[in-house]
Formats: structure tokens, C-alpha cells, sequence
């Protein structure tokens, strides 16, 4: 027993020590990402710093050279207004030029900056004519555009410029008599010095840019040297950077110096004057500027991290291992062991992390496997506890049920999200009393239960239906409540969880998607191949529709008494893969249980429209064609505007379209499709019920209902050849139907006799194969032709 403590306590030493290693190398790792996180921080930062500190100072350059204009600016206003100016420009007398040339000189003479003046009249002529004024003469006539000065508003204008050897800005203004009007202009020129840079900027470089031209004016270099544009040609595509730069708004960029060097340059806009100011410096300079500060911010991450990292190994000791031993049982439950909890150390705080570790799990368990409104197990618990039960019981056969509210949305629309929370909450207590804690909620308005087997599959699934069908009451108002339910058996129908759950949801989806809808649904492998075969016909339906392919067919509707085509019905047909056709009733129930019949009904209209057109070049007397419509279509929102739109777009008469119904389709939604049905027969388009005579109710539509035309069913005319009552029957519902104005068809007219007795009995129209077949469209004309022939 010894021995074995020892080797036990050896491993448990061993396991320690490795777990020390680990944590020591996770610190070094740590340790080295930390500091190069906090010197990469603290680079950026002062990086940052600095490039503010250099927008700070082109804003301070920019401003004070916009200050230097602004003063000169409004010398040059109070110098415009002197008598010997104005006297000069009106009378051009000499004497006083002497006079006005003084009054400037002592208004600007002592300005350190300035260059020279020149004074022009209105005709561009020159009234100051010294040696050093020729000069400012020629500047300003080459220069200067006083046609832009004259129809500006503003008091002064600036013109920067060069006289090839120095900078220059010249400020202009307006000379104005008492009466307002101009009689010339004064243009100040001063050099180079209020555009340069300050002395504790010379390790800087400044560039001064003419806008909107974005021509370079003067450059000011580290040592304080001016150059004039035409001397830096080499810089043009540096200005060249500076305007794309702006262009993106980013008033910071970097560059190569002409020797190669890397430089920084910020971009100052002023747009009165206007012109751009660059003001940039050595990369490096910048580099060496900041790196101090970073290295020092270094070095005190470091201290600390040490600091810290020492606490932390003096503090791990204690707590190797109670740790370890967590990790352990976090790794047990990370692997599923629901037995693993953690038990109490002995140490106040890791008594409370290990109790906090448990209230958590409790915590996770109850969020990630209990719906948090019903109360009851979800997908995942469902999932889990079929695994368990197959584990534990592998040969205890138990049945599985999918259970899904018919129309549950409509709840919600009708009342609210909260009532449907209680309706729910109310369908989940009578479900409980079947599967007791094996009920779960898989989404939305759809339940799971398992139950153990005691009657055959079949019967179990009669009997739970007709227990949780019927109504019951909420607020004081009756709500009747139906539903879908699939159904499967372990281990017939599958022998892991995840497969018992495809099939039972191919159940309901099939109850809840089948056409008619059907209860109750058992799984059957015949099930599957159906609904492959179904998903299969679908593809090809999509395919057939995105590429145009899918064909329409046309069944003639004849005048037996004029013997004249009258109409014809649009009947679709979709070709397999070995080019047969599918049963056109099986394309319509998968076009509806794959809620494809929108679309569908899109591509029918399109088609009637082209095929109403291409009939306009053949003689003939077709007054419609009859589309059908689907629930699917008539619940459509706005189905009515859009097919009137679409006809209108297609300049198509409506009445050149009958839309026909069936007894079925009305049953489903009476109010809302008579209504839609009301405003396409407003419209001009043709109403047809289909089918008559298949349901119980059919005379009531015929009072109702805004009906153009009445369709016998096949089924109701061939009972004329049964005898005497029959037809004399089939006589009178023609007869009511024509005392509602309507048009009558017969529908499945297949012979002569038929033929006959049905005209005998006073149908309008016949449809059937004694006439024709449904045919292609390219079939359908040539047979008008010859009948028309």
C-alpha cells in the first residue's frame, strides 16, 4: 500500500512539476506579447503625438502667413482711398504721381517685406514709371487678372507668384472715387520673408502651392535656403502626391526626398486666398525624436511585468493542485461526464470557485437543453435523451412524434407575440399529459415526444391526435386548434437519434405539405423516394422556369353551334430527364407543396401575353385565353394590381384573360378571394369557376360570386349518358347558371353522342378531346388556321 501511495504521489509530483513548466512557459509567452503590445502602443502613440505636433505647426505657419495677408490686405484698402491715388487715375496729370508714389512709400516704406507698388487704371494702363516700377509693372501685367479682381466681392485679392529668383505676393485692390465706381487698381508686392518658415522650424521643409493649379511657388529647405518654382522641377511630383493625397481627404502622407530620403509632410488648405502649405521633416528625425520616450515606457512595462509575473508564481504554488484537479473535471465535462462536479478544497476561495463552477454548469445545462418560455426540453435535450434511452435500452422499442400547429402564425398576426407565448404554453400542458418529461420544443410552433410502444404505431398516432385536437379557451375567447403530426418507431425507422429526427420532420413536413394536407403522417421508406422524387420534379421546375423551357399547352374551347374556336385554357407540362412528360396534376402539387406557384403564375401570364400577341397576325375568333390560379397565388399580397400592371405594361386588353378558380381554392379563403376576384372582373378580366359541380356547395358561388363563365366538370357531363333525369338535371343547373348571366362550359366532351345531348342541354362552349387535345403553342395556330379554313 506504500509503494502504491508513492507512485501515486510520484505521478501526482510529476503531473505538477509539468503543469509548473507549462505555466512558466505560458508566462514567458505572455510576458513577451504584453511587451511587445505595450512598446507597439506606446510607439504608435508618441508616433501619433508627434504627427499632431506637426499639424499644430503648419496650422501656426499657415496662420500667420494668412495674418501677414490679411494686414497687408487692408493697408493696401486704406491706402487706395488717398486723394493723389484717385486724382492721378481721373486726371492722369503727373504732378501727381510724384505725390501719390510718396503717399505709399510712407505708408509701406517701413514694412521690411516690401518690394515695390504698381498703380493701373481700368484700361490696364500704368501710372508709375521709376526703374524698380517698371519691374512691378511687367509682374503685375504678366501676373495679375484684374477682370477677376473687378467682378470679385471680396475687398482685396492675392496673387502669389515669382520673379524668377524670389517669391512674391502681390495684394490688389480696388481704387474707388466718392461715387464708388472704379477708376484703377493698386497692386502691393512684398518678398519672400513673411512666407518663411520660423527660425526654430529649420529643420523642416515648407512648401507654398499656388491653387487651384497646384503649381509650386517657392520651396524653403532644412537650411533656410529659398527656391522658386522654376527652379525646383524636381519637386513637381512630390506636389503631384500632395494633390491625390487631398483628393482622398488625408491631410498626411509620406514621401521620398530627392536623396532618397524618407520625409513626412502635412498639407495646410486655406481656400480665401487660396493656396496649400506643406510643411514636412525627416522620417528619421521623427524616429529619433520619439524613440526615447518609448524605449523609457519599455522599461517600465517591463519592470512591472516582472513584478507581476513573480506574484503570480508565488501565488500559482498554492493553487497548483486544486487546479489541476479542476481541470481534470472541467476536461470530464467538457467529454459529456454528467457525473463530474467540483468538490470543496479546503480553501475558502476556491471553495467558492468551485461552487460558482457548479452553479454555472447548472446554469449552461438549464439554457442550452430547457426552452426558456415552455419550460420544456429543446432540440439538443431531445437528441440527448434518445441517444441515452437507445444506450441504455438498445433492444426497447419507443415511438417518436413531430407535432406542428396548423396556421399558428396567424395567432400572432391576430392577437400578439404574447398571446401566441400562452397559446403555446397551453398546447405544451395538454402535450405533457401524453409524453409526460419527454415532450420538447423543436422551434417555433413545433413539439417533440417519445413514447413507449403499447399499441401499434398507427394507432398510437390516432389516439394522440384525437386527444390534443378541439379547442380550448384564453381570455375568455374559444380558440380551436388543429394540427400536423408526423410520426416513426426506433429502431424500424432508424437506430441513432439524429436519423430518428430526419424522418419523423419528413413526416410532418409531408402532412403539413401534401396536397390535399393530410393529419398524420407515418414514415415509410416509400415516403423518402417520394419526397426525392418530389425534390427532383422541383429542380427541374426551377430550371424549366430560369431558363424559359417550361411548356404551355393549349386545349381549344369550341362554339359547337358556330363551329368557332372561342377560347382556349393554358394547360403546363414539364418534360423529365428522358423526355417524357410528368403527370401535369403531380407538377401542380409540387409547385404548391414547394410554394412555387407564384413564380409559376408569373411565367403562365408572360406567356399568355406573348402567345395574345403572335394570334393577332391569324384570323380568328378566340375572345380569351383561361389561365389557373393557385391559393397560393390569390393569397399572394397584391396579386390582383400585379397582373393588371403586368398587362398594362404588356399593353394586353384584361379581357383577353379568363382567370379560373376552383370550388377548392374558394373553400380555403372565401372572403378575401372573392374580393381579390371582384377587382379583376372590375378590371375587365374574365372569372371562371372550374371544376363544378366536384363539391357540395357549388350553387351558393353561382349567387355570390362576381362569375363570368361556369366550367362543368368531366365528371358531371358524361352523367348525361346515364339516362333521361340525368340529362334534364344537368339541364336545369345550366339553366340557373344562365339566369346569373353566365357563360357555360362543358368540360371532357369526348365524343358525338356526348356531344350532342350536352348541346341538347344548353351548354355554350364544349373543351374536350372530340375537338382536341391540350397541343403546343406552334400546334394550337396551325390548327386555328385550318379551322378557320
Amino acid at each position: 500500500m506504500t509503494e502504491m501511495r508513492k507512485k501515486v504521489k510520484n505521478k501526482d509530483r510529476t503531473r505538477v512539476q509539468k503543469y509548473n513548466r507549462s505555466a512558466m512557459a505560458v508566462c514567458v509567452v505572455v510576458f513577451a506579447v504584453i511587451l511587445f503590445v505595450s512598446v507597439y502602443t506606446s510607439y504608435t502613440a508618441n508616433k501619433k503625438a508627434y504627427i499632431n505636433g506637426l499639424e499644430q505647426q503648419i496650422e501656426m505657419v499657415s496662420g500667420e502667413i494668412e495674418k501677414s495677408i490679411r494686414t497687408r490686405g487692408k493697408n493696401a484698402l486704406f491706402i487706395s482711398k488717398e486723394e493723389n491715388i484717385l486724382r492721378l487715375l481721373s486726371t492722369g496729370e503727373q504732378e501727381y504721381g510724384q505725390k501719390a508714389e510718396t503717399d505709399i512709400w510712407k505708408s509701406v516704406g517701413q514694412d521690411q517685406d516690401f518690394y515695390g507698388i504698381s498703380l493701373q487704371d481700368t484700361k490696364g494702363n500704368f501710372y508709375l514709371s521709376g526703374q524698380n516700377m517698371k519691374l512691378c509693372n511687367q509682374l503685375v501685367k504678366k501676373e495679375v487678372d484684374t477682370k477677376q479682381l473687378k467682378e470679385s466681392r471680396k475687398a482685396y485679392r492675392i496673387t502669389i507668384c515669382d520673379d524668377g529668383n524670389m517669391p512674391l505676393i502681390i495684394i490688389s485692390s480696388q481704387v474707388k472715387g466718392k461715387d464708388e465706381k472704379p477708376s484703377g487698381y493698386l497692386h502691393l508686392i512684398y518678398t519672400y520673408k513673411m512666407l518663411a518658415l520660423p527660425n526654430d522650424m529649420k529643420d523642416r521643409e515648407g512648401y507654398l502651392v499656388r491653387l487651384p493649379s497646384w503649381e509650386m511657388v517657392y520651396y524653403n529647405d532644412k537650411e533656410g535656403k529659398i527656391k522658386v518654382g522654376s527652379q525646383i522641377d524636381s519637386r513637381k511630383k512630390f506636389i503631384k502626391t500632395a494633390e491625390e493625397v487631398l483628393k482622398r481627404n488625408n491631410h498626411i502622407f509620406t514621401y521620398k526626398s530627392s536623396d532618397g530620403e524618407n520625409m513626412l509632410a502635412s498639407v495646410y488648405i486655406n481656400e480665401e486666398f487660396p493656396f496649400a502649405f506643406i510643411l514636412s521633416i525627416s522620417a528619421n528625425d521623427m524616429v529619433e525624436t520619439i524613440t526615447p520616450y518609448t524605449v523609457a515606457q519599455g522599461m517600465i512595462s517591463i519592470g512591472l511585468l516582472l513584478i507581476l509575473i513573480a506574484m503570480l508564481l508565488l501565488f500559482s504554488r498554492r493553487l497548483t493542485k486544486p487546479v489541476s484537479e479542476m481541470i481534470d473535471i472541467c476536461g470530464r465535462m467538457a467529454e459529456g461526464d454528467e457525473t463530474a462536479a467540483f468538490e470543496p478544497q479546503g480553501d475558502k476561495e476556491l471553495d467558492r470557485l468551485a461552487s460558482a463552477f457548479n452553479n454555472y454548469r447548472a446554469k449552461i445545462e438549464q439554457a442550452a437543453y430547457i426552452d426558456p418560455v415552455l419550460k420544456v426540453g429543446n432540440r439538443a435535450k431531445a437528441l440527448v435523451d434518445m441517444n441515452l434511452r437507445i444506450s441504455d435500452f438498445p433492444d426497447e422499442r419507443f415511438y417518436v412524434f413531430m407535432i406542428d400547429l396548423k396556421n399558428f402564425s396567424r395567432y400572432n398576426e391576430i392577437f400578439s407575440v404574447e398571446i401566441g407565448d400562452r397559446i403555446l404554453m397551453s398546447v405544451a400542458q395538454k402535450l405533457s399529459k401524453i409524453f409526460g418529461r419527454h415532450l420538447y420544443r423543436i422551434s417555433g410552433d413545433i413539439f417533440l415526444g417519445l413514447i413507449p410502444c403499447q399499441y401499434t404505431l398507427g394507432v398510437t398516432a390516432e389516439n394522440i391526435y384525437n386527444r390534443i385536437c378541439g379547442s380550448f379557451v384564453l381570455h375568455g375567447i374559444e380558440l380551436d386548434v388543429n394540427y400536423y403530426m408526423g410520426a416513426c418507431s426506433y429502431p424500424e425507422h432508424g437506430k441513432e437519434a439524429a436519423e430518428l429526427l430526419e424522418k419523423v420532420q419528413s413526416a410532418a413536413r409531408y402532412a403539413k405539405t401534401s396536397v390535399p394536407q393530410k393529419n398524420v403522417v407515418i414514415y415509410s421508406k416509400r415516403l423518402t423516394e417520394e419526397v426525392r422524387e418530389e425534390e427532383k420534379i422541383a429542380a427541374m421546375l426551377r430550371k424549366s422556369l430560369r431558363d424559359g423551357t417550361l411548356e404551355m399547352w393549349y386545349q381549344p374551347i369550341i362554339d359547337p353551334f358556330k363551329e368557332e374556336i372561342h377560347s382556349a385554357e393554358m394547360l403546363l407540362r414539364l418534360k423529365n430527364e428522358q423526355g417524357n412528360y410528368f403527370p401535369p396534376q403531380r407538377v401542380v402539387e409540387v409547385a404548391e407543396r414547394f410554394s412555387m406557384m407564384d413564380e409559376i403564375g408569373d411565367y403562365i401570364l408572360k406567356e399568355a401575353c406573348v402567345t395574345l400577341k403572335m394570334l393577332e397576325a391569324v384570323p380568328n375568333h378566340i375572345g380569351n385565353l383561361h389561365i389557373n390560379a393557385s391559393v397560393q397565388q390569390l393569397a399572394g399580397k397584391d396579386y390582383d394590381k400585379k397582373i393588371l400592371r403586368y398587362l398594362e405594361e404588356q399593353q394586353v386588353d384584361p379581357g383577353k384573360i379568363s382567370m379560373e378558380v376552383t370550388e377548392s381554392i374558394l373553400i380555403q379563403n372565401i372572403d378575401e378571394t372573392a374580393a381579390v376576384l371582384s377587382n379583376l372582373k372590375n378590371a375587365g378580366i374574365k372569372v371562371a369557376l372550374d371544376d363544378f359541380g366536384t363539391g357540395y356547395s357549388s350553387i351558393l358561388y353561382l349567387s355570390s360570386l362576381a362569375l363570368d363563365t361556369l366550367k362543368l366538370d368531366m365528371k358531371l357531363v358524361n352523367q348525361v349518358n346515364q339516362g333521361r333525369q340525368q340529362m334534364e338535371f344537368l339541364k336545369t343547373v345550366i339553366q340557373l347558371a344562365k339566369i346569373k348571366h353566365l357563360v357555360v362550359v362543358a368540360e371532357g366532351v369526348e365524343d358525338e353522342k356526348t356531344l350532342e345531348k350536352i348541346k341538347w342541354c344548353g351548354a355554350d362552349y364544349i373543351q374536350g378531346y372530340y375537338y382536341s387535345r391540350p397541343i403546343p403553342r406552334t400546334k394550337f395556330i396551325e390548327f386555328i388556321k385550318l379551322y378557320e379554313n
